[in-house]
């Protein structure tokens, strides 16, 4: 053999290898990985025939009467300080986990490159409570609802509806909304945006004009991913201490939908959300999390929710409380940074 022949399969075992860990770890198809290396670019949409119009029939995923683990839900709940065992309905995203990756993020009409993907933000509207009654088995549908353009690249819209199996009735429906980077529009997007003022720096890591404030603050050691990883099923590489460092980074980020958890924790702690039946929940995150670390989540009751960014949040109008979360970390050099913002309406 050649030296340029042992080069080549030298660099097509690595690539082999690396798929077979991504695979493994993540639920997601070789041919899925494939196809985002070979014929589809990032931050560039790649629709069906039929365009968007298709998609969602293309993407979907159902089931019906499915069994809940109520011991691991409940052992999620618990990880992520949700007390009584009660079950929020967060914990929707965890236990579609293996089937939005398996089916609806591998499926071949996925709209676009599955390398450096990012769950950007996230909204649940809850109907009815979770609990043994009402999810002790239930229906589903997985679909993706969406694609657009936007000025960093592009984004899709992953609906997660979950019903009840006794009368099929609408439990929750959770959509997470993924985005893929073009790199070139992201390097012009930051060449023209304008630099931000000292105060509106300030408002990055501030909570808007709050009734109350509150503020709990989480340590996150070095195996905290991993320990969540064994209650979600989350097991993305960007997560592990050692995969990890396949990915491009030296440290594990943590699951941004368990600092979401976290969150809503402190927030149903603090106002008895485990007695609310319907509730629009709307987030998004700022910056990855690195561990270890520690993270601040600071909330409070809006005092005039129309004055903020959440002023026309679709569903909200009929409830009357607003609580606005904010998760920050503290960094040597940068000062604190921003990871996460959301808020909660209910009555």
């Amino acid at each position: 053999m050649s030296l340029l022949t042992n080069i080549v399969v030298i660099l097509g075992g690595i690539i082999v290898a690396l798929l077979y860990v991504i695979t493994k770890l993540t639920n997601i198809s070789a041919q899925a990985l494939l196809l985002s290396l070979t014929k589809k670019s990032a931050g560039k949409l790649s629709l069906p025939s039929g365009g968007e119009a298709a998609l969602k029939d293309l993407t979907s995923k159902s089931g019906k009467e499915q069994i809940l683990d109520i011991a691991l839900a409940k052992k999620w709940s618990a990880f992520c300080d949700f007390k009584n065992g009660h079950i929020s309905p967060v914990y929707s995203f965890s236990m579609m986990t293996e089937k939005i990756f398996r089916h609806v993020i591998s499926s071949p009409d996925f709209p676009f490159s599955l390398m450096g993907i990012i769950h950007a933000r996230h909204r649940i509207q809850q109907f009815q409570r979770m609990n043994d009654q009402t999810i002790g088995a239930y229906n589903y549908t997985i679909a993706v609802s969406g694609a657009r353009y936007i000025e960093t690249g592009a984004e899709c819209d992953i609906d997660i509806e979950i019903r009840s199996a006794k009368d099929d009735s609408v439990v929750n429906v959770t959509t997470m909304t993924v985005l893929s980077t073009d790199a070139k529009k992201a390097k012009a997007a930051r060449k023209n945006r304008k630099e931000l003022t000292a105060e509106e720096k300030a408002s990055k890591v501030a909570l808007a004009p709050t009734k109350d404030n509150n503020e709990i603050v989480q340590k996150l050691g070095k195996d905290h991913t991993l320990k969540y990883t064994a209650v979600s099923g989350d097991s993305n590489p960007i997560h592990h201490p050692t995969y990890c460092k396949l990915m491009g980074m030296s440290k594990p980020i943590m699951h941004g939908v368990y600092t979401l958890a976290r969150s809503v924790a402190a927030v149903t702690d603090v106002y008895n959300l485990n007695e609310t039946d319907g509730f629009v929940l709307e987030c998004a995150w700022k910056l990855p999390l690195p561990v270890p670390n520690d993270a601040t989540i600071r909330f409070g009751e809006l005092a005039d929710v129309k004055t903020t960014e959440w002023a026309s949040v679709k569903g909200a109008d009929k409830l009357k409380r607003s609580v606005e979360f904010l998760a920050t970390s503290e960094h040597k050099k940068k000062g604190v940074l921003p990871h996460l913002r959301g808020v909660v309406f209910f009555n």
